[in-house]
Order: C-alpha cells, then sequence, then structure tokens
C-alpha cells in the first residue's frame, strides 16, 4: 500500500554548459562514473570530470578508457582501456598525476571491483579471468570455461556481501546464447543459471545484477516481443520473472540494471533504439517488488538528446540513487516511502497504489482486500503511454490528483456518478511546457468555495533551481510559481525536502533540507489572488521525511508539527516522541497519534494530542512518555515485526498495517475503541456505543462509570435506544460495585465528565456529582433506575418482564421475593395459574439467574406453599420429600408452620416474631397457657443463641420476658467485658439484681455504684477489696494513678476512716498535698510524707540525667539514619533519570536494601528499651551441602532403573542429615531477614519509637510540678530547687539537640512507598503524612508559668 515518493534532486554538472555540443551525442556514448565520499569523477573519451569542474586528460591511447574505480582505502581512482593498460590517478593538492601501473595481456573485456574494494576480477581478451588485490596485486588466474565470441559483451557482478561473483557471456560454441556463471571469490564454479526445464534461457541481455542481499540473480530476456526481467537463484534455478511495462524490444533496449542495498528496489534503465530521433528519451524505472507482484513505483524521461547512462544506489543509502546522463551529468534522487489515504476526508478512507499506468484504489472503510488486489483501478486510454509517480487527495472529498512522468497532472473522480470507464472522462493537463523542468510531490489545495488547486515542487534540470508550482483546477490551466529563500550557498540541505497538507485545507506545510519549516498560502485562497510563503519559528530538529500537522495556526502557542525522520526517530515539535519508530499516523477525528515501534517486541503506541501539547520537555525520555500514556488509557498493543501502518479509518477505531510480507491486517486498538465509545456516551449514543462494546468485548460497565450521572439521567433514552430484551439481560448481568474507569478501563482526566468533544467543566454540578458517585452501592442504584424506567414505560411488563426480573436478581442482597411476587401478580393479571407456560418460563428464567434451592427457600419464606410447589417441580428434588413437607406445613396452624420454615431458613429474627405472635394468641385457659409458657422458654432460648435481645425487648415490652431478656442481654454484656453497661443493665430490671451488678461492678471498679447498691455491713469488706482492685496493677478502671485517689477516698468514707491507710495510698500515688490535707485532718504528722517526696525528687534527678545522656545518642543516630536514606533516594533518582528504570539504590522494599553503617547505640539498652547488640552486615549462609555422587550424594545410572535400588541405609542417613542442614539454613536465613537492618524502614521506625519514650508526658509532669510546690512549702527548698534545674536541664538539652541536628517539623524520614515510575511527585504528596509523626515525638511537656515563677524566687 505504499508510494514511493521522490524527497529531493540535486543536479551535479562536471563542466561548462558551453563546452558541450548538443547536436553532436556520438562521441559520448560511453562513459564511466564514480561516486565516492561525496565526489564524482566522470570518466569519457579519455577525460576525467570532477564534481568541482576541474577536468584532467588522460595519456593519448589507441583504445577508449572504459573502466574506472575508486579505491578509498588509497586514495586513488584506477582507470583501464580496452588494450590492457592500468592507470592509478591521484589527486595531490591542486594538481592531478596518473602513473601507469599494469598491462593486461590481451586486452580487457570486463572488470569489477567487488563491494569491499579488496579484489578486482578481469575477463580478458586472451579468455582467461584474473583477480588481483586493490594495490592490483594478482591473486588467481584461470582459464575461462568456455572462449567468448568476437563482438559480444561481457559482464561482471559481485554479490552483496562480496562472497561470489557471477560472469555472463556468450560462449562460442553456442549461437547467440548467453549463459550466466556463478564464482566464489577464489574462482571456482558453483552454479550455471538455467531455465526450469534444466535448458539455456534464450535471448538474454547482457546487462546483469545480482541483488545485494545475495537471494536473486536478475537479468533481462527478451520473449515474444516483450522485454522481461528474470530471476535467479544462487544455485542457477529460475525464479519467476515481470514484463516491463510498455517497453518492447523495439523501442528500447537495457542499459543498466541496480538494486538498491535493502534489496527491494530494482531500478532499470532503458535507452531508446533509435538515439538520434528528437523525440526519443531514455527512460529510468523503479520497480518493488510486495506479496509476489511487481510494481512500477517511479519513471523518470531524461532529457531529448541527453540520453541515462548508469543508474546506481547509494551503498549506505538505500533510497538514494545516483543517475549519469550522456552529457556528463551527474543527478542524485532520494526517494521514500509514504502511504497515500484519504483517512480523515470521507468514511470509506480510500487508498492508492501506484502501478505504473494504473492507480489502484482501496476503500479500507468498507473492504480489506490484500495487494495487489484493490476495490478499484483507475487508468487512463490505452492507446495514452504514461506512468504515474505522483498521487494526492483533495481534502475532505473522494477525489485526487496523480501526476504523471512526463509532467501532467489528472484528476479523478472515484464516484459512482461522475467516472465508470477511467479513460475518456479523465480531465489530464501538463503543468508546464518547458521539457527541462521535473516536477515532484502533489499537495492538494481547496478554499471555502470549492475551488482547488495542485501543488508540486518544480525543479529545472538545467541549472538546478526549485521553485513551488501551484496548477490551478480549472478552465484556464493557470500555473503561477513561487521562488524558494535561497542561501548563500548552493548546499544540499536547503532544498525542498517535502510538502505537506495543513491543518486548513487552503495552506500546505513546505519543509526544506536542513528540518526548517515554511507555510505557504495558494493563490486560490488567498483574499488578493496571489500566493504567500511565510517562514515558521518552528524547526525540526532533523530532517523528518514524513510529516503531519498536530495543531495549526488557530491553535495557542503556535504550530505544532509531527515528523519522523530517515533514522527512525519521532519528534513532536522539539520533543523527541520515539526513539525507534517505523511509521505514525495521526488521526484528527480522534486527536490520537498512532505509532509503530521497532525493536525486539513491535508495539502500536498511542498518545493523544492533549499528552503530546501539554508535554514537558524535562519530565523525561519515551519511557516516561509510555507511562503517562498508560495512566491516560492508552496502552500499547503488540503487532508482528516489521508491520507498518496503512491508515487509521476516521468513523471506526480501525487502524490498517501491512504486514511485512504485503498482506493487509485490520486491528482494534483498545486505545482508540475506548475514546471513541467515551465519545458516544458522552453524546448519548446508546445504540451505537452499545454494539462498538459487544463487538469488541468491553466491558458494559463503561456505559454507566463513564458519567453515572448522565446515565442515570437518561436511563429512559438508553432503553428506547437498545430495546432489545437479551441485549438489556447482557447489560444488566454484566454490572458490578466497581468504577471499571479506574481500574480497568482508565480515564484520562478530560473525558471525566466531558461533552461530545471530551472537554471537562470541573466546576459543573455534573462534574461533581459524578465524582461524588458511590460506585459501592452501583448494582443497586442502577437496576432499581432501570426497574422503575421500565415499569413507567408504555410497553411496561408485558414487554419488559425478563430485564425487570434481572434486575431484581442482580441486586445486593438479590430481591428474589419481590421478583416471584411480580411473578405471581403479573400471571393473576393475565389470568394465568402458577402451572402455565407464562410463570414456568418466568421462574425457568429466575432460576437461570439463581438456582432452584434458592429459589424455594425464597418461596417457603413467602409462606406461598403453592408457588414453592411451582418452583419445585422444575427443579432436581424428589417430589416425595418437597410434597410430603408441604403438605405437613398446610395442616399446621399458620404461626407454628411460620416459625418452622423460617427456623429452617435460619430467618432467627422471624422466627422469634412468630413465636410473640404465637405466645400472644393463646387465651386462658390451662392448655394454651402451657403452650404459651414453651413458646416463651424456645423465644428465650432463641434469644440466647442467636443474640436476639434487642428484638426481643421491643417486642416483649412488660412482664417477666422483659426482664429475661434484660438480664441474657446484661450477662452478655458481662461476657464480652463490658462490665460497666452490664451494671446498669442488672440495675434496670425489676427488681435489680444487685448481687450480679455487685460483681460486674467490682470488674469496672465503679466504686460509687457498688456502694450505692449493697448494704452497710458489707461496706467494710467490699471497701478493702475494692482499694486492691484500685491500687493494683492492670486495673480496669481508670489510670493507677487516678485509681489511688478513688482508694484513699474509700478508705476514708467506708473504711471506718483509716486515714494512716489513705495517706500510705495517697503516698504511693505522689499525691503529697493531698496526704498533708489528711494527715492535719487526722493529727498525725507529715514528715513521712516530706521524706517520701524527697526520695521522689532524688530519683528523679538521676532518672533525667540519665535520659539527657541516652537522648544525644538518640538523636545522633536518628539524623544519621535520616541521611543515609535521602542518599539511597537521591542515587534511585539519578539512576531513573539516566533510563536505569527501578534498579535504583533503595528499593521500594526496605528488606531489599542494605546499608554499610554501624548502629552506635550500644551505650543506651538501658534508657530506651532497645536491643543492645550491634546490628550485623550483610550475611551469606552456605548449606554445605553437595549433590555429588559418592559419600555424601546419590548417583542413578541408566542400569539402575528398573532393578534393584543401590541406595544404601548410609545414604539415606545423610540425605536426611543434608535436608536437617538446608531447613535449619533456611530456618536461620529467615530469622536474619527479621532482624533490624541498618538504614531501614524498621531502625527508623525503632527510633522514633524510642524518641517518644526518651519525651516528657503530660502526667510525669503533674508529678514533678505537685512534688516542687510541696517541698517548698515543707521547707525542703535544696531538694525541690534540684528538681526544679534537673527538668530545666532536660527541657534546654531537648530543644538544643533539635536544633543543633536541624531536626524541625518538617523534617521527617523519607517516604517508604516512593513510586519508581513518578519519584517526582513523592515530595508533593507524602510531606503531609510523614509531619504527623514528627509531631509527635518533637513533643515534650514543659514546666508551667506557675512553677517557674515560683522557682525564680529561690533561684
Amino acid at each position: 500500500m505504499r508510494n514511493l515518493i521522490l524527497l529531493s534532486e540535486r543536479h551535479i554538472f562536471t563542466h561548462k554548459q558551453n563546452e558541450i555540443n548538443t547536436k553532436n551525442t556520438n562521441q559520448l556514448t560511453a562513459c564511466c562514473t564514480t561516486y565516492s565520499q561525496n565526489r564524482f569523477q566522470v570518466l569519457s573519451c579519455g577525460t576525467i570530470y570532477y564534481e568541482t569542474k576541474k577536468v584532467y586528460k588522460l595519456p593519448a591511447a589507441s583504445t577508449p578508457y572504459t573502466h574506472a574505480f575508486f579505491v578509498e582505502e588509497f586514495e586513488y581512482l584506477i582507470v583501464a582501456n580496452v588494450d590492457g593498460s592500468l592507470y592509478n590517478v591521484v589527486e595531490s593538492g591542486p594538481e592531478t598525476v596518473s602513473n601507469s601501473v599494469g598491462q593486461i595481456d590481451g586486452g580487457i573485456l570486463a572488470m569489477s571491483m567487488s563491494p569491499d574494494a579488496d579484489i578486482f576480477v578481469i575477463y580478458t581478451a586472451n579468455n582467461s579471468i584474473l583477480t588481483l588485490t586493490s594495490d592490483l596485486q594478482p591473486l588467481h588466474e584461470f582459464p575461462a570455461h568456455s572462449p567468448v565470441q568476437k563482438n559480444t559483451s561481457v559482464q561482471i557482478k559481485w554479490r552483496g556481501d562480496g562472497g561470489s561473483y557471477i560472469i555472463t557471456t556468450v560462449d562460442s560454441d553456442v549461437v547467440e546464447e548467453r549463459k550466466i556463471r556463478v564464482y566464489d571469490r577464489e574462482g571456482v564454479l558453483k552454479s550455471v543459471c538455467r531455465s526450469v526445464d534444466g535448458t539455456l534461457c534464450a535471448k538474454m541481455h547482457p546487462e546483469i545484477s545480482w541483488s545485494t542481499d545475495g537471494s536473486l540473480i536478475t537479468a533481462v530476456q527478451t520473449i515474444r516481443d516483450k522485454l522481461q526481467v528474470i530471476f535467479f537463484e544462487p544455485n542457477g534455478l529460475r525464479h519467476r520473472d515481470f514484463k516491463l511495462r510498455n517497453v518492447t524490444p523495439k523501442s528500447h533496449q537495457v542499459k543498466a540494471i541496480d538494486w538498491n542495498s535493502d534489496s527491494n528496489l530494482l531500478a532499470i534503465v532503458l535507452n531508446s533504439s533509435s538515439i538520434t530521433s528528437p523525440s526519443s528519451n531514455s527512460l529510468l524505472q523503479i520497480y518493488h517488488r510486495n506479496n509476489y507482484h511487481w510494481y512500477l513505483k517511479f519513471e523518470l524521461k531524461s532529457l531529448t538528446y541527453d540520453p541515462i547512462i548508469t543508474a546506481s544506489f547509494d551503498a549506505e543509502r538505500p533510497y538514494r540513487l545516483t543517475v549519469n546522463s550522456n552529457k556528463l551529468t551527474a543527478s542524485v534522487y532520494d526517494f521514500c516511502w509514504d502511504i497515500n489515504v484519504n483517512g480523515d476526508g470521507t468514511k470509506n478512507c480510500e487508498a492508492c497504489v501506484i502501478d505504473g499506468g494504473g492507480i489502484n484504489l482501496t476503500r479500507l472503510g468498507e473492504e480489506l482486500i490484500p495487494p495487489p488486489m484493490s476495490s478499484e483501478v483507475f487508468s487512463l486510454d490505452k492507446n495514452v503511454s504514461v506512468h504515474f509517480n505522483a498521487v494526492s487527495f483533495f481534502p475532505s472529498s473522494g477525489c485526487f490528483a496523480a501526476l504523471t512522468s512526463d509532467n501532467y497532472i489528472y484528476c479523478f473522480n472515484n464516484g459512482d456518478h461522475v467516472i465508470r470507464s477511467h479513460t475518456n472522462k479523465n480531465r489530464g493537463s501538463k503543468v508546464v511546457n518547458e521539457p527541462h523542468l521535473n516536477l515532484r510531490q502533489l499537495v492538494c489545495l481547496k478554499n471555502a468555495e470549492g475551488e482547488c488547486s495542485v501543488l508540486t515542487v518544480a525543479t529545472d534540470r538545467l541549472n538546478g533551481e526549485e521553485r513551488l508550482a501551484e496548477f490551478s483546477i480549472d478552465s484556464s490551466d493557470e500555473v503561477t510559481f513561487t521562488e524558494l529563500p535561497q542561501s548563500c550557498d548552493d548546499s544540499f540541505e536547503i532544498r525542498v525536502l517535502r510538502i505537506c497538507n495543513d491543518l486548513e485545507a487552503d495552506k500546505a506545510v513546505v519543509e526544506m533540507g536542513d528540518g526548517s519549516l515554511l507555510i505557504y498560502t495558494g493563490m486560490v485562497c488567498s483574499n488578493n489572488g496571489t500566493q504567500s510563503l511565510v517562514p515558521l519559528f518552528l524547526q525540526m530538529l532533523e530532517p523528518c521525511p514524513w510529516l503531519a500537522v498536530l495543531r495549526g495556526s488557530d491553535g495557542e502557542g503556535g504550530y505544532t508539527v509531527i515528523g519522523l525522520s530517515a533514522r527512525n526517530r519521532l519528534y513532536c515539535g522539539d520533543q523527541l516522541v520515539c526513539a525507534s519508530s517505523s511509521s505514525f499516523t495521526y488521526s484528527r477525528k480522534q486527536s490520537v497519534l498512532i505509532y509503530v515501534t521497532l525493536g525486539s517486541r513491535a508495539q502500536l503506541r498511542f498518545q493523544h494530542a492533549d499528552v503530546l501539547l501539554n508535554w514537558d520537555p524535562l519530565a523525561g525520555s519515551e519511557d516516561m512518555m509510555e507511562y503517562y500514556a498508560r495512566e491516560n488509557g492508552y496502552e500499547p498493543r503488540n503487532v508482528e515485526r516489521g508491520s507498518k501502518i496503512v491508515a487509521c479509518v476516521c468513523n471506526e477505531p480501525l487502524v490498517v498495517l501491512q504486514l511485512p510480507r504485503g498482506n493487509l491486517e485490520n486491528v482494534y486498538p483498545r486505545a482508540l475503541t475506548l475514546e471513541l465509545c467515551r465519545k458516544l456516551l458522552a453524546g448519548r449514543k446508546y445504540r451505537d456505543c452499545f454494539k462498538l462494546m459487544r463487538k469488541q468485548r468491553i466491558d458494559f460497565n463503561l456505559i454507566v462509570d463513564h458519567d453515572p450521572i448522565l446515565f442515570l439521567e437518561n436511563v429512559r433514552r438508553f432503553l428506547r435506544k437498545i430495546k432489545n430484551v437479551d441485549y438489556l439481560n447482557l447489560f444488566i448481568s454484566h454490572l458490578q460495585d466497581v468504577d471499571f474507569t479506574a481500574v480497568k478501563y482508565i480515564a484520562p482526566a478530560y473525558h471525566r465528565g466531558g461533552g461530545e468533544g471530551g472537554s471537562v467543566d470541573k466546576t459543573s454540578s455534573a462534574f461533581k456529582l459524578s465524582c461524588n458517585f458511590n460506585f459501592e452501592d452501583k448494582v443497586n442504584t442502577v437496576c432499581k433506575a432501570m426497574r422503575l424506567s421500565m415499569l413507567e414505560t408504555e410497553e411496561g411488563v408485558e414487554f419488559f418482564l425478563l430485564p425487570i426480573l434481572s434486575t431484581f436478581a442482580k441486586q445486593k442482597p438479590p430481591k428474589l421475593e419481590e421478583a416471584l411476587s411480580l411473578i405471581v401478580s403479573e400471571s393473576e393479571l393475565r389470568k394465568h395459574s402458577l402451572t402455565s407456560q407464562f410463570c414456568q418460563d418466568s421462574i425457568k428464567y429466575l432460576a437461570f439467574l439463581a438456582s432452584y434451592d434458592v429459589l424455594f427457600d425464597t418461596a417457603l419464606g413467602m409462606y406461598d406453599w403453592e408457588l414453592a410447589k411451582c418452583v419445585a417441580r422444575n427443579s432436581q428434588k424428589d417430589p416425595r420429600v418437597y410434597l410430603n413437607m408441604l403438605d405437613k406445613l398446610k395442616n399446621l396452624p399458620e404461626l407454628t408452620a411460620k416459625y418452622r420454615v423460617d427456623m429452617s431458613l435460619q430467618r432467627w429474627d422471624k422466627a422469634l416474631k412468630s413465636l410473640f405472635l404465637a405466645a400472644a394468641s393463646f387465651d386462658g385457659t390451662d392448655e394454651e397457657i402451657d403452650q404459651k409458657e414453651r413458646s416463651n422458654k424456645l423465644a428465650l432460648s432463641l434469644v440466647t443463641a442467636h443474640s436476639l435481645e434487642k428484638l426481643a425487648l421491643s417486642l416483649y415490652s412488660s412482664g417477666s420476658m422483659k426482664r429475661e431478656c434484660t438480664l441474657i442481654l446484661a450477662r452478655r454484656m458481662y461476657k464480652e467485658r463490658s462490665f460497666g453497661k452490664a451494671v446498669t443493665l442488672y440495675l434496670s430490671c425489676d427488681p435489680p439484681a444487685v448481687s450480679e451488678a455487685i460483681s460486674a461492678a467490682v470488674r469496672c471498679g465503679d466504686w460509687r455504684a457498688i456502694f450505692s447498691c449493697c448494704e452497710p455491713t458489707k461496706w467494710e469488706a467490699l471497701g478493702e477489696e475494692m482499694v486492691e482492685i484500685l491500687t493494683g496493677e492492670g486495673s480496669d478502671g481508670g489510670s493507677l494513678r487516678s485509681g489511688k485517689m478513688d482508694a484513699a477516698r474509700i478508705k476514708t468514707d467506708y473504711c471506718n476512716n483509716d486515714y494512716n491507710g489513705a495517706i500510705k495510698v495517697l503516698n504511693s500515688g505522689c499525691y503529697w498535698l493531698e496526704a498533708a490535707r489528711l494527715a492535719k485532718l487526722n493529727s498525725t504528722s507529715v514528715a513521712s510524707i516530706r521524706n517520701a517526696a524527697k526520695v521522689y525528687a532524688v530519683e528523679s534527678c538521676l532518672e533525667l540525667e540519665e535520659r539527657g545522656t541516652g537522648l544525644r545518642k538518640i538523636f545522633k543516630r536518628y539524623v544519621e539514619v535520616v541521611e543515609i536514606r535521602k542518599k539511597a533516594h537521591e542515587e534511585e533518582e539519578e539512576n531513573f533519570a539516566r533510563g536505569g528504570g527501578e534498579g535504583g539504590a533503595c528499593n521500594n522494599g526496605d528488606e531489599e536494601s542494605t546499608f554499610s553503617v554501624g548502629t552506635g547505640m550500644s551505650g543506651v539498652s538501658g534508657l530506651s528499651g532497645m536491643s543492645g547488640t550491634s546490628v550485623g552486615s550483610t550475611y551469606s549462609i552456605n548449606s554445605g551441602y553437595s549433590g555429588q555422587s559418592g559419600k555424601n550424594g546419590f548417583s542413578m545410572n541408566c542400569s539402575d532403573v528398573g532393578g534393584k535400588s543401590n541406595v544404601t541405609t548410609k545414604d539415606k542417613k545423610n540425605a536426611k542429615e543434608a535436608k536437617k542442614i538446608k531447613e535449619k539454613a533456611r530456618r536461620k536465613r529467615r530469622a536474619e531477614g527479621k532482624k533490624m537492618r541498618p538504614g531501614s524502614k524498621e531502625e527508623l521506625d525503632q527510633l522514633v519509637v524510642t524518641i517518644k519514650g526518651f519525651a516528657v508526658g503530660t502526667e510525669e509532669l503533674e508529678i514533678v510540678e505537685e512534688t516542687i510546690c510541696f517541698l517548698v512549702r515543707g521547707g525542703a527548698i535544696t531538694e525541690a530547687v534540684e528538681l526544679y534545674c534537673a527538668m530545666e536541664v532536660f527541657e534546654r538539652l531537648w530543644e538544643e539537640e533539635l536544633k543543633c541536628n536541624e531536626i524541625t517539623v518538617e523534617t521527617v524520614h523519607v517516604n517508604e512507598t516512593v513510586n519508581n515510575n513518578n519519584y517526582n511527585n513523592y515530595n508533593n504528596n507524602n510531606n503531609n503524612n510523614n509531619n504527623k509523626d514528627s509531631k509527635e515525638f518533637l513533643f515534650s511537656a514543659k514546666l508551667h508559668n506557675k512553677t517557674t515563677s515560683l522557682m525564680e524566687v529561690f533561684i
């Protein structure tokens, strides 16, 4: 599906124009040309012409010079003539010197140099073959297999790798039968080319060639007045052929054949048989093979009286062709492949393929026809012998223009009403009358009024100048030329490289050879009728033969152009998108760039225009582009290596690929499919979207998840557009409580809540509601909305019965009772019995959604025995079982039957209600009283077994049943250790359960409740018990210190005024002031209280001093660990910036990271509670077990299989011991893996915990302040001052450590969940979480101002 586009042409004149007599061409019929290092040397009639216009005449000779070869190794030119003289021509500064280097006896018939310039092969007139080195030293000489007929041509061609060569001759023993012999590098004959039947090929021409890859030997044969190119395999076997187009042996003769370095282009030079005819032109035809068909892709006609002599492809650039004419002019043509597709114009997406005089048109949007077949072939009249070189579509139409090799432009319309014969109705007009102008590339322009024109590049082959030529498509056939900007030198880089359409149909983008861009406005499109050429500030980083405009002049920020260079680099403006891409296309309809990558795993990738236009060039490389593409929901698709993009159909998510062998393949990428689905959903085109999603197997949840609010508002429209019961059931069955736009089909930000074009108004209420939609209840919400809409439609249940049943069954939990009730009511409405076909079909469908067992239990739970019988009839249940059961239930009382059904279905709450109603229905007879008591006992057991106390209390609002239910709830609270609630419930009973309430109050420490409900005689015993509970460790009632205050209160109030015991309890809780008050109240000395306070002050001073010493060490280590982790993540970020991926210095998981830094915390174990042992470095464990045969291993030979085992008891014992060693080593590795490693997250967390332990708590500070106040009042000023100073020293030490180590609220340990793919988001997203930890351990309580002002008096 590709066409060969002529990118640029350059004409090099090695002579002055007036030095050549154009009327006499006989003297210029023989010439040879070499090209190396951008230098041309042309040999003609004993004269060497250089590109610099320098001329050097060789020594006079009796025979003409016919061969010239440039040897790059020695930088000289080897020249040979027919009589066998060899000269080397060397350029030494401004002078050129020639030296005779040898003489071949008998003369030279043919000579050729190997591609690596190491060997010369010469076929002498003495019928011998001679091989020489590059410095003309002989290697081999051997006689030819047969003498050559006189006056016949001999040709020598090499294989591309220089390993073999071929020689074509006409042997003297065969009349006019040419042979092609294959020789290896040493001159050994390998094969002789023959026909399929083994005979020689008749009427072969002397011109031969060998493909660069060595697969095909090429020759030309005349057969039945036709010229055909035939191929041979290297083993000499015939391999296919094709006929040359519009040439015959009488009109033309083959002059030269050459393959390009990729072996996919074959250039053939055809000279007219009548050179002297004024109308004769030589032809250059370029053929291309694809899918076993040879296409004529390009034809070049020479100037009159200046036939083409040779044509050769460049060895390094496969699409650069050098053509030499008889007038010593060398022309360089650069080609490239391109695809001419009208992708954004019409829905058919036509593609044109040039094949000589025909244009194959394929409508990719309608049918997929593999080349070389096509939907239609456009050609001219059979009497008109022209070949097409370029084709271009007119914007927004199916018409196209074609350029022929003789500078004619033909306009075609592929509509059914215009062209059928493609002959007499085609309108062709010649653009220029000057034969020396050559046209290349076409761009069709069209203004708003529909006037069209064609833009092309015109090159003057006489002086090499280039101009833009615009041809108006009307009756006047007007042609206007636009001069291009010229540079100071006539360099190759400033010439036109490519022209392409702009986003606007009336403009074109012109790319020059240096990558600069210009905008051309056509004459039919400008306001004043004149054309203009304006340069852009944008320049491509390197010349790009393939261009596409992403954003035009109307867009913000100026032009944005996508380009693909010859080195397979894909650019968007000055940003590299992909470093290795084979082809691309830009879909304007879907605003997506599509390209294929090269490499071992070729992929079809996608980039949305918004991502490309807003791309930050400092964000990363191609890997980051791929990451952002994945984040936006554009997953790449793997394709076959070598695949190229043909087109993207505008109205379908269809991408057409051409495989390496030439076949076409249609792919529907998920990226484009989802893009189209979102646009259809935003436009509420539910029918088209549903069909597309069903065809492409996209989950139907996307219909809701794309915009839930929009869908709920348009449920009726959805039902009206679909209106297919099966489709609705399929949609409902796929619903899930998951947001698929966040999990499976990631929705880009610009699509969330957007309209038809995908734009988003984040301030709109619809967008906010969509963001706040509860996806956890999505299924229920959608089912309710659809069910209500279906019931409100005109069709109602009669049409939507099955979808309505689906909504009931899909809800969570399934509403099967409502579904069965609907079936029953609909059956009654239609006057059908439950055994009717309608009812049975509905039950069967419902059973398809939920099993028969569940349906039977549901019908049973509805207490509808007939419905249950109908459900069980179609199930696998045994009739003897379910009929007997239903009969028994029918004969039971109603409430009893309901109770048994509810118990069997484990519906305990309904069973309890049935028991309550049954007990309430009994009268006052003795039998009924007994039944009531049994019902109450069953109810209590049911409440106890299934925790139904709340329901029971709501049912039994009075009487003994209420008290029993309350006691059951209180006992359950007691078992669940909710003793406070249990106390309240026990006391709320009528009468209260005092003993049980006291027991619960004792467990929870609620001494007030105990003493308020017990007898005074029990106060003292209960008081002592409560004091033990409140003062003991692990008390359930509050903290230890506050419990001691309550214990002292109990001692004084309920233990016979035991003031001494109360003072002891207060002293243990450091309540010095309260203890002193009680001592004064009881006339007791306060000396013991004062002594206890002094002892506490001394111990506190020592503890604060030790705590300060440990604090310095722990803060120092904390700062070291933070620095280690920061450096590790900095190295990881640098690694990622260099393209290293995930292999950073610190991975996501800290169990992988090891840091060779010691802990330095050996002396802190006593204070911080951390282990004092040093954490070791990386370890290695060797199992020490080897599976070698012999002592410690096993060995098994082939002879042992099936025979007696040679495994001894000792071997088995060794195996068991080895297994134990391995298991022990495995356990050791696991234990080592759990150890805290230096610099790891575990160590950092442990340091944070330790620092929190060093901080002074609020309760501890209260004790210190109360101790200072008590000592001052008691006259112990020295001890109070010491305690105050110790506390102040610790506070200053805490603040100094924070400032010295530069630890602030913002300084926290490095986040442990950094995403390697997007490290830059770390600082922005995680600082808030880290600040919380820092505030927790950086806080330490300080002395109050009251205490500080008090101590200032004594200090």
